[in-house]
């Protein structure tokens, strides 16, 4: 469950109302190649706090069932915030904005703690690839619908992002559960 909350946590369809914020602003230009430039800055990101996850949950003398249960209270909110995102736009004018923003939303407080608590369940490989798989789906999902409809379905994609919000509720939920249990 808690690689499936990663998934949903990155939720394309924020991805998207990103990417369209930035192409209302500059119609002219597709930056297809800003994702690669995102993918990698993100993956590696997420890659590193896999690396060091454990040390600093050590330094910070916190048990793998406290950090669950708090990786659990960071998720929720996270989709909170996704769920009310209702009717904010993005207007970014520079790519350089446009990385930063899809890269803050990709590596959030919590999906850097979902993804130590990967780790802590099953590994670092499995996490990293995790990771970098939640990614690259995330950023081809919404860069997908920008090609595909552009602004014409945003109705639509404002329920979709709900939805995927509500289902990572879910998901922190699980991981608060599994912290519990394990005290």
């Amino acid at each position: 469950m808690t690689i499936a909350t990663m998934f949903l946590l990155m939720n394309p369809a924020v991805v998207a109302l990103i990417w369209l914020g930035y192409r209302k602003e500059r119609p002219d230009r597709t930056e297809s190649r800003t994702l690669g430039v995102v993918a990698v800055i993100a993956a590696a990101i997420l890659s590193v706090m896999v690396l060091i996850g454990e040390s600093l949950l050590d330094a910070l003398d916190l048990s793998d069932e406290t950090f669950l249960i708090a990786a659990g209270v960071l998720v929720i909110f996270a989709a909170f915030q996704a769920f009310l995102r209702i009717g904010q736009g993005y207007a970014l004018e520079e790519r350089t904005w446009l990385v930063v923003a899809v890269v803050l939303w990709l590596t959030s407080p919590a999906a850097l703690a979902v993804a130590v608590a990967i780790r802590l369940e099953d590994g670092t490989g499995t996490a990293i690839v995790a990771g970098v798989l939640a990614v690259v789906v995330a950023l081809s999902l919404g860069y997908l619908w920008v090609l595909l409809f552009g602004d014409r379905q945003s109705l639509v994609l404002g329920w979709i992002r709900r939805v995927l919000a509500a289902l990572t509720v879910i998901g922190g939920v699980d991981l608060i559960r599994q912290g519990v249990l394990s005290i």
